[in-house]
């Protein structure tokens, strides 16, 4: 029984490990911070931060492109990223948002927000930065 339970604890670590290296990937093409932007071709340019606190893009498309374990990973790690203390039921929002075209917008602990514009999931610190339309063409 030792010697099955070890097994199955290897093959769960490279599982975990597979996860993990897929939702790296995932994250470098789906989200960026600062002055960057998600999708240069779309033009989108208009990253807005407030009193220096750190804006994420997500791309959305991409997102959803990746399985929803991935997703959730990726969710995770930009929340982790900007230290905001983020449940599973926030994640599970975030999820939603991204998911579900009729979505529009998730509170987030602290002030963050979450909203959808097209394809592209704004993380910003306050409702004033969320509800800031953005430059340059986007989809729907």
């Amino acid at each position: 029984m030792v010697s099955r339970l070890a097994s199955f604890a290897a093959a769960n670590r490279d599982d975990v490990d597979f996860l993990q290296e897929q939702a790296a990937l995932v994250y470098e093409q789906a989200v960026s911070f600062g002055a960057q932007s998600v999708d240069n071709a779309d033009g989108i340019s208009d990253v807005a931060t407030d009193s220096g606190t750190t804006l994420a893009l997500i791309d959305r498309d991409v997102l959803l492109e990746a399985h929803p374990a991935l997703r959730r990973r990726v969710l995770a790690r930009v929340f982790a990223q900007l230290n905001i203390r983020a449940s599973a039921v926030h994640v599970t929002a975030a999820l939603n948002l991204i998911e579900n075209q009729q979505s529009r917008g998730v509170q987030l602990p602290a002030g963050y927000v979450l909203k959808r514009y097209g394809h592209v999931i704004r993380l910003c610190h306050d409702n004033v930065h969320a509800n800031r339309g953005y430059s340059g063409k986007h989809r729907s």
